[in-house]
């Protein structure tokens, strides 16, 4: 294949992916799906195992009897997000940083969120 021809391919191949990047969700998806796909289909969360529900309330209740220790804000994030509750994961984790601004790893966990719902 000629050069001129494979820098052709990659630019239609960049350019397709550049318009189904810009696609956008409807308004009212935030409320209920956690993600978009590239090609605009709504994702949802599947139905959490039992075990990582009382992981879940574990961490959770480590969170509240500990408001002001950033492993257990990260750790109540994690398992949020381990539910398929990346939007709330990102509350979460928004949260944090107000509190901790400092804490790199707490923008780490939300930016991993953030590639999560795209």
């Amino acid at each position: 294949m000629p050069k001129s021809d494979l820098s052709l391919n990659v630019c239609l191949v960049l350019s397709v992916l550049l318009v189904f990047s810009c696609v956008q969700a409807p308004e009212d998806t935030a409320a209920s799906a956690q993600a978009v796909s590239l090609l605009g289909e709504e994702l949802y969360a599947t139905e959490p195992s039992a075990a990582a529900l009382e992981k879940y309330a574990e961490a959770k209740k480590n969170f509240e009897q500990a408001p002001g220790s950033a492993d257990a804000l990260i750790w109540y994030g994690r398992r949020t997000a381990y539910l398929g509750q990346y939007r709330e994961a990102i509350e979460i984790y928004t949260e944090g940083i107000k509190q901790f601004p400092e804490d790199a790893r707490i923008y780490r966990h939300r930016g991993h969120r953030f590639i999560s719902v795209r």
